[in-house]
């Protein structure tokens, strides 16, 4: 399902999770860059939801996938996701009702297995993505990631992911 909005319309950039590591420190930097909002707590999503009435899109790494895409699936307002290496309880992922762009790092010894993050993103219904980069290359790739994941939902012409 696609959810989309009027022409020119921007939807709200949401960091959700307070997870250390080298993945959730990239989601920081990337959600500093664009000015989203941190929201470290499932209770903090969910008073933002409940006092909120504009779109969001979702980001989130490692274990905080999982929460934050729980709450967001319940809000008819979530137009997408970017979720970077999530980890968790694979039985707990369900298809997600928005587009969704599961990101993960080339298969290297420190970071999380690539085959768990490919299980993540059939679970959710979601595209893979690899990085080429890492640091701040990472960073910048994230952010075209992001930018073609908000261009399918606000009006503008999609492009591939």
């Amino acid at each position: 399902m696609t959810r989309s909005l009027p022409a020119n319309t921007r939807s709200q950039l949401l960091l959700f999770g307070a997870e250390d590591g080298a993945d959730a420190a990239m989601l920081r930097r990337l959600a500093t860059q664009l000015q989203a909002t941190p929201l470290p707590a499932a209770a903090d999503l969910a008073q933002w939801l409940a006092g909120h009435e504009s779109a969001f899109l979702l980001l989130a790494s490692g274990h905080d996938c999982l929460a934050g895409l729980q709450l967001a699936a319940q809000s008819q307002r979530c137009l997408g996701a970017l979720l970077l290496s999530p980890a968790g309880d694979l039985a707990q992922a369900r298809r997600l009702p928005f587009p969704s762009l599961t990101v993960c790092h080339p298969p290297q010894a420190h970071w999380p297995r690539l085959t768990s993050t490919v299980a993540f993103a059939s679970a959710w219904g979601s595209r893979l993505h690899t990085l080429r980069g890492d640091g701040a290359s990472a960073v910048g790739e994230l952010r075209l990631l992001l930018q073609a994941l908000r261009s399918q939902n606000e009006g503008w012409p999609q492009g591939e992911l």
